[in-house]
């Protein structure tokens, strides 16, 4: 199933989707956007919500997304930005914070709050 297949090549260790990912490894973009991190959150929240995957594995794959929103792209460089684009090692690779990136952030995190209420972290939770 393609669900499958992206969570299994399209998310690394941390939970932050891969910009690209070819049919070979050598065709892989490792760097990581926020967008397509929010998109795997909004995924997860869809699968969960319609029954397409197990409870605990949607809320495990939305745990994981919400982690790394907040460790590599909530982090931004002054508070309350954000980080768009990061490379492999998690740098950023951006030297702008660009007002798109509100948009996935809000509709993805809304999305999560939707399909799952109180069963996810929050992204916020620990921050100051």
């Amino acid at each position: 199933m393609l669900a499958e297949r992206a969570y299994a090549a399209g998310i690394d260790r941390d939970g932050a989707a891969i910009e690209a990912v070819g049919s070979e490894a050598h065709l892989n973009c490792d760097s990581r956007r926020c967008w397509a991190s929010c998109e795997a959150l909004k995924a997860a929240a869809s699968r969960f919500a319609s029954g397409r995957c197990l409870p605990d594995v949607a809320i495990a794959q939305a745990t994981r997304s919400l982690k790394a929103l907040r460790s590599l792209f909530l982090a931004g460089l002054f508070p309350g930005g954000w980080i768009d684009r990061v490379d492999a090692s998690g740098k950023p690779l951006l030297d702008h914070v660009p007002a798109s990136t509100l948009y996935h952030l809000f509709l993805a995190l809304a999305e999560a709050d939707r399909a799952f209420g109180h069963a996810l972290p929050s992204p916020l939770r620990g921050r100051r």
